[in-house]
Formats: structure tokens, C-alpha cells, sequence
């Protein structure tokens, strides 16, 4: 026996060496809507209707909006791409026969459907269940056999009245609904399933209920699109209250927002943004309307966004077939990813402006859902700024080029064929341009001048030389990491604890850092220094990168490591909380004593949590699978990890760690066929040879 505990030692440490931190955002976050039905996790809503009695003009101005729109019935929802048989067209390789019938009736079948031809040769008929937006494009969903929505790879363009291929606006692996090809397990491309990254946005009150024994989904919601509740949390315990004081108005409390405060939300039983802290507003904007990574399920309005979620940073990597990316060199947005560019402004560090400063959340008739009309945007501004005199704009007083988002918000995003204005309100920095391409605000009006026609100008109006120095040195670094260059550590080290820099700065060069590491060797002390204090930097978004760098740490540095990431299991974020039980589980650190061991409990519950909220990820039932086994539960770790394999057979983790279970039963003959197997899949695992080896 001692030798069979001996060997499962070994090969435990061997099975987990190389496997590095299994962060929570390399697993696939899938979802789905299916028929959406009443159920307990519902009861709490009542629907965007029960607000329109007392809240009348918000209501119509919402019911306007795009939120209010967002997904709709195709039965009931205003069909704006032309199904007419003439439509048939042909794009990428594909091929497109759209049909239409006219009964819309509730017991007729969808009026729509569009036949998609393969290169193959293949045709898929797809009835068409619902619409996915209206203000630029439409998109159209057709929900599959297995409960699964997909997002169908043609698009209607609202401006251009014609049909657009999704491979316009997003390269794709693969858009089969079914077959063979990269993506899911069934070929299907994970960004072509609305139930992957919208799940939680495009509708309110959505829950997964996905059923692991029969693989298939019954998601189902309480609102189609961005309800009320949506941005407001739940509202029958608010609706009831104002029922009870309506038939009894000498229980009406006084309320006063400038007395209660935040308070008012308990008050009133609902979210009230104008009576909560700017953060508050900023994290109920900013779940739905930048890219992030969902560690947990359930977010409501008020609720705090690193409790659930971690933002798309500079240093995660851009996927081969994405030209693009998330982010200019400069950090800056090139695509959506608002709320990470209104976090580096000044406006919301210094000034707290949020969303809500701007934008009239229930929509308006303004472009943008702007407060003022977009020609009186200044008038935002000078909210908080003085107006500035043409002697600051260097522009006649009516032109263009004194008004404020002319220069502070050039149109630096380019997504969904559309320009977008940049929300760090940063000044040009027209050495970027140079250098990068990276668009600047005053040679997208003077085109026919060059960069360095607009830095000397600068120079000559500001001085601001030096500033956009620092702006160019810090894009170097970003993009010499991004670019895989040597010697770039020492830079990355000064940004990671610069707390001038912005959060989106600081985050990705923390993770520039970790990208950098190996397990070859121990890293620079520099290095770990840097990561130390950026996981206890103010900002959770620069912690999650830390602890995520600090966990592929291994060697002689790791004590002074795994004692930062056991106090971060006490961290105020519950996703940097997961995050670090996550890290030392795969640091071989599963028990603690004292007041410590009782918190790494608490976190690896909550890491636990954020498994089980994805249960359609095989990688997740393998990290699962692993936990459990780490605290003793080898049935229930097995049973996770068999779970993994029915989901995703093509991987070769779980099975690896069943053979681990297996050598510390004493079945090393089961563990020799599990190792064996696992090499078959992935003839390049860290070290499966030695593992069979060992078992033999």
C-alpha cells in the first residue's frame, strides 16, 4: 500500500505539472432560450408592464428604445430584411433561399426561414423563432432541436436596405448548426450561438437550465429584450409595497433622496440609480455594454460587476482567425468595450461620470440616447467643465473643431460596419498614428495632412509634448508584449504598479506578465514584486490579472506567491476570490488552518459556484472534477469527470485525472488504460509518458 501511495503522489504531481491556471475564462460560456415558461426563479419579476401605470412617461420613452426591442418573437416583431423568394444570394461560399409565409397566427408555424447551402453542398432549412436587434442591423435566430439558439449568418442592414454574410462583420471558423468542423463538439461555432456571450444581456431574467443527463436546454426568461427590471432588479417586492401604502397612505414614508441616499433603494424595495454611488450605475451599465468573461450567473442591477464577471483586458489573446482585436496598441477600444475606455478617462476617475451622465437609460429621440441632441453635446461636457474659449479649441467658435467630442471622442471603434465614438476622452496623439495606425481626431478632419503636420501643431498649442510621449512609450510596451519581443519585462513591471496609468493598463500588463512566464524556470524577483502588489491594487480588474499571473508560479518564489493569493481568498471581488482558490488548488494548496484555512473554504465553495453555473462546458466539470477530488470527494470527482468526457470526448484532461483517481484506489491498471487513452488524444500532454510510465 505504501508503494501504491507513494506512486499516486507522484503521479498526482506530475498529472497537475503544466497544466497551469485553469482561469475561468478559458472555458466556453454557453447558454441557451428555449420556450420561455413561469418558474420559481421568475417569481421575483413582474414584467415591464407592471411599471407603466406609475412610471408612464418612462415607459413609452423605454418602449422605444432599442432595449425595449432587443429580442422579439418573430410572430409579433417588425421582419425588416426582405424574405422575398427574389432575395436568394449567394456570399462567402455560402448560398441563401429566404421564404416567408403570411400567417402569423399563435398556432401557426414561424412565417420565416432561411435555407443556408454549404460549400459541400449541404443545405440547412432554419425556421426563423426570433429577431436580435433593429437599430443598425437585424439579426435572426432559429432555436435548434437541442434548445440551443443560433444566430443565423445572415444579417439584414437597416441603412444599406440589403443582406449582409456575418463573415463581414466577424470572421468565423465555422457557422454549421450542425456537422463537422472546429468549434463546438458538434462543429458548431460557439460565437454563432446566442446562448454563448448574450445570454444574460439580451433578455432579463434569464436562467440556463441546461440538463447534463439529456444535453439539452430549457432556458427561459422572464422579459424578451432589456426589460425595466433588467436595470432596476426584480419589482414585485417593490410593486406590493407601493400597492400597500396606496391603500393605507398614512403608512407612506417620507422620502427624501437628499436625506436617505443610497438608502432609498431599501426604501423603495428597487434599484434607483440616481440615489446609489456612481460605481453602482457604472457596474449596471457596464455588464451589458462591454466584453467580459461571466465567472458567475445572476447579476442584478446594484450588484457589484466583479461579483460576476471580468472585463476583456489588452493581454488576453486575440484568436488567430480575428484580425482585429479588442484593443488598439494604446489600450484603447477598437471595438465596443465602452465602459474599459470611459474607466481610463479622467471624467470617471477624478469627475465619477458614468453612463447615466451622458445617456438617457429609458432611450430618447437624440442620437445615442444622448441627453441633449448630439449638435449640443457640449452642453454634457460643460456639466462638469467649464466651457472652453476658441483660444483652447484653436478653432473658429462655430466650427466643427471646437466642439468637445470632435477632439475628445474621435471615432476610434469600428464595429458591426459602423464608427464609433471613443469614450476615454483622451486628446489626440497623433505620434500613434505615425507609429501604429491607431486613428487620431485631428487628421480624421485634416486627412489631407500628415501625423507629424498635427504633433507640431499641438506642440505649438498646448506643449503637451511630454504627455503624449508617455502615451507612445506605454503603447510600446503594449505592443512589444502583445508581439511576443524579449526584453520586455522590466517596462511591463514599472506599468503594472504605475497607479498613473489607467486600470486597463495596469490589468494588461500584469497579464503581458503572466503571458511571459514559464514553468522552466523561476521568473525575475522583479517580476513577482510587480504582481504582488498589482494583487492588491484598488481596482479588482488589475487583481483578476494578477492573481491569474501569480498562479502559473511555481519553484522557489512560490511561498511569497501563494501567500499573497491565500489573502486574496478574503478579497472583497468574489470572482478574485474564485480566482485564487482556483490558483492554489493547482499550487497543491487545498487545506489551510485557522481563520485562513476557514476563508479558502469560503472561496473554493464560490469557485465551485462558478463551475456548476456553466454545466454544458466540459471544462468545467473537469476543473469541478479536480476540486472535489482535492477535498476528498473521489466519487463525486469521478462522476464530474465522466461527465466532462460524455460532453467533450476529444479532450484528454479528464481522463488523465481519472487515471490519478484510479492510481490512489490502487487501479493502476485502470489508470494505465486511462493514461494510454489520454495520449491517444493528445499524443503532446505534459508528461503522459512519464504517467504511463509510472503506472506500468
Amino acid at each position: 500500500m505504501r508503494a501504491v501511495a507513494i506512486l499516486a503522489t507522484v503521479v498526482l504531481a506530475f498529472a497537475v505539472l503544466g497544466t497551469g491556471l485553469l482561469s475561468i475564462d478559458s472555458a466556453a460560456q454557453q447558454a441557451t432560450a428555449s420556450t420561455p415558461i413561469a418558474a420559481s426563479a421568475h417569481a421575483d419579476y413582474v414584467g415591464s408592464d407592471a411599471c407603466r401605470a406609475c412610471h408612464r412617461q418612462a415607459y413609452e420613452q423605454w418602449q422605444q428604445s432599442i432595449h425595449g426591442r432587443m429580442i422579439q418573437s418573430a410572430r409579433t416583431a417588425n421582419i425588416l430584411g426582405d424574405f422575398s423568394p427574389s432575395q436568394s444570394l449567394s456570399s462567402h461560399g455560402r448560398t441563401y433561399a429566404l421564404t416567408s409565409r403570411t400567417s402569423r397566427s399563435a398556432s401557426a408555424a414561424p412565417g420565416y426561414a432561411m435555407t443556408i447551402g454549404q460549400p459541400d453542398g449541404t443545405r440547412d432549412t432554419l425556421e426563423i423563432h426570433f429577431t436580435l436587434g433593429e437599430k443598425r442591423m437585424q439579426g435572426y435566430m432559429s432555436t435548434l432541436p437541442d434548445g440551443r439558439m443560433y444566430v443565423l449568418p445572415l444579417f439584414w442592414h437597416k441603412s444599406w436596405q440589403r443582406w449582409i454574410d456575418w463573415s463581414e462583420i466577424t470572421p468565423l471558423r465555422s457557422d454549421r448548426p450542425n456537422g463537422s468542423g472546429e468549434g463546438n463538439t458538434d462543429g458548431t461555432d460557439n460565437r454563432q450561438i446566442w446562448n454563448i456571450n448574450c445570454f444574460n444581456c439580451h433578455a432579463t431574467n434569464i436562467q440556463r437550465n441546461f440538463d447534463v443527463r439529456t444535453r439539452r436546454f430549457a432556458t427561459t426568461w422572464s422579459e424578451m429584450g432589456v426589460g425595466c427590471e433588467a436595470c432596476h432588479g426584480p419589482g414585485r417586492a417593490h410593486v406590493e409595497k407601493l400597492q400597500a401604502w396606496g391603500v393605507d397612505s398614512a403608512s407612506y414614508p417620507d422620502i427624501n433622496l437628499e436625506t436617505l441616499g443610497g438608502d432609498l433603494n431599501r426604501q423603495l424595495a428597487i434599484f434607483v440609480p440616481r440615489a446609489s454611488s456612481p460605481r453602482q450605475v457604472f457596474d449596471s451599465c457596464a455588464y451589458c455594454h462591454g466584453n467580459k468573461t461571466n465567472a458567475f450567473v445572476g447579476f442584478r442591477a446594484g450588484d457589484r460587476l466583479d461579483d460576476f464577471a471580468q472585463f476583456a483586458i489588452v493581454s488576453d489573446p486575440v484568436p488567430a482567425n480575428d484580425p482585429q482585436g479588442d484593443y488598439w496598441p494604446d489600450g484603447r477600444p477598437s471595438r465596443f468595450n465602452r465602459p474599459q475606455a470611459l474607466m481610463s478617462s479622467g471624467c470617471f476617475a477624478k469627475g465619477e461620470a458614468t453612463c447615466a451622465t451622458c445617456h438617457a437609460a429609458h432611450g430618447s429621440a437624440n442620437e445615442h440616447s444622448l441627453k441633449r441632441p448630439l449638435a449640443e453635446s457640449d452642453a454634457l461636457c460643460t456639466q462638469c467643465h467649464r466651457a472652453m474659449a476658441s483660444s483652447h479649441t484653436h478653432h473658429a467658435p462655430e466650427s466643427d473643431g471646437s466642439r468637445c467630442i470632435q477632439c475628445h471622442m474621435s471615432d476610434v471603434n469600428w464595429r458591426l460596419l459602423t464608427r464609433r465614438r471613443d469614450h476615454s476622452f483622451a486628446p489626440p496623439v497623433p505620434e500613434l498614428t505615425a507609429a501604429y495606425g491607431i486613428p487620431n481626431a485631428c487628421n480624421s478632419c485634416h486627412d489631407d495632412r500628415t501625423p507629424e503636420w498635427a504633433a507640431q501643431a499641438m506642440d505649438g498649442w498646448y506643449g503637451n509634448g511630454d504627455a503624449r510621449q508617455r502615451a507612445v512609450r506605454v503603447t510600446d510596451t503594449l505592443y512589444a508584449a502583445g508581439a511576443g519581443e524579449a526584453n520586455t519585462s522590466h517596462n511591463l513591471e514599472r506599468l503594472t504598479v504605475d497607479r498613473a496609468a489607467t486600470p486597463l493598463i495596469r490589468a494588461s500588463a500584469a497579464g503581458f506578465l503572466g503571458r511571459s512566464l514559464s514553468r522552466d524556470h523561476d521568473p525575475a524577483a522583479a517580476t513577482v514584486n510587480a504582481l504582488l502588489a498589482a494583487a492588491s491594487d484598488p481596482e479588482s480588474m488589475v487583481r483578476i490579472a494578477a492573481v491569474k499571473s501569480l498562479g502559473s508560479i511555481t519553484g522557489s518564489l512560490s511561498d511569497r506567491v501563494n501567500a499573497a493569493l491565500v489573502a486574496r481568498t478574503s478579497d472583497a471581488s468574489r470572482v478574485v476570490r474564485a480566482l485564487a482558490a482556483e490558483a492554489l488548488l493547482y499550487q497543491g494548496i487545498t487545506t489551510l488552518p485557522g481563520e485562513a484555512g476557514h476563508a479558502l473554504v469560503r472561496a473554493q465553495d464560490e469557485y465551485a459556484d462558478s463551475l456548476r453555473a456553466f454545466n454544458d462546458d466540459a471544462s468545467r466539470h473537469t476543473a469541478l472534477g479536480w476540486l472535489l477530488a482535492a477535498r476528498g470527494r473521489a466519487e463525486e470527482a469521478d462522476a464530474e469527470l465522466q461527465t466532462a468526457i460524455g460532453l467533450d470526448p476529444r479532450t484528454a484532461r479528464p481522463h488523465v485525472f481519472r487515471g490519478v483517481l484510479a492510481v490512489r484506489r490502487g487501479e493502476t491498471r485502470k489508470a494505465l488504460d486511462l493514461f494510454e487513452h489520454a495520449r491517444q488524444l493528445d499524443p503532446n500532454y505534459p508528461n503522459i509518458d512519464r504517467l504511463i510510465d509510472m503506472a506500468r
